[in-house]
């Protein structure tokens, strides 16, 4: 998984420790990097401020969505699809508080087959003030999900919320896929 996300030298990584907040605890713990695989989909969050340069398409906030058409090719079989998003803290509320109820969201669409997924990961990492940090995730696909000539639809919204509690909201930056 870690080569399918994109991640082939981890020693240029080296000892990075990430804290992670889990939604279903309201906890968070900090740690050495962890790979994440939730209902078909393998994550991994590491500090960065720019999505890596082997995503083909990339797309700032001033669109948070991005459209594009699987090249046509008669044995191309679709077995995933890589998303990388970057994000930071934005609107400190209460110091106080470890946790933060806004976090990147990401739904994709494959628009020609009318079919849809959505995904917030349960565990995601929690940037440093003024540091962003990388989502990475890999999707994988099965039964002709993805074909070449499929549009697909790719976006990032920033939407937990939970009423009543003084949060950190999360600022999507960058999305790649």
């Amino acid at each position: 998984m870690i080569k399918d996300i994109g991640l082939f030298n981890l020693e240029s990584i080296g000892s990075t420790e990430v804290e992670m907040l889990n939604y279903l605890t309201c906890t968070t713990r900090k740690g050495a990097l962890q790979g994440l695989d939730e209902c078909g989909i393998f994550s991994i969050f590491l500090p960065g401020s720019d999505v890596p340069d082997w995503f083909c398409y990339k797309s700032s906030m001033g669109n948070s969505e991005l459209s594009i058409t699987i090249p046509p090719h008669l044995n191309l079989k679709i077995r995933g699809l890589n998303a990388c998003v970057v994000y930071a803290q934005d609107k400190v509320r209460d110091e106080g508080l470890k946790f933060y109820t806004g976090a990147p969201i990401l739904h994709i669409s494959n628009e020609t087959k009318d079919l849809k997924w959505t995904y917030v990961p349960a565990t995601i990492g929690f940037p440093k003030k003024k540091e962003h940090m990388l989502w990475l995730s890999h999707w994988r696909f099965a039964n002709d999900e993805l074909e070449g000539g499929d549009e697909i639809r790719v976006s990032v919204r920033d939407e937990i919320r939970v009423p009543g509690r003084d949060e950190f909201d999360m600022l999507t930056k960058e999305f790649g896929i």
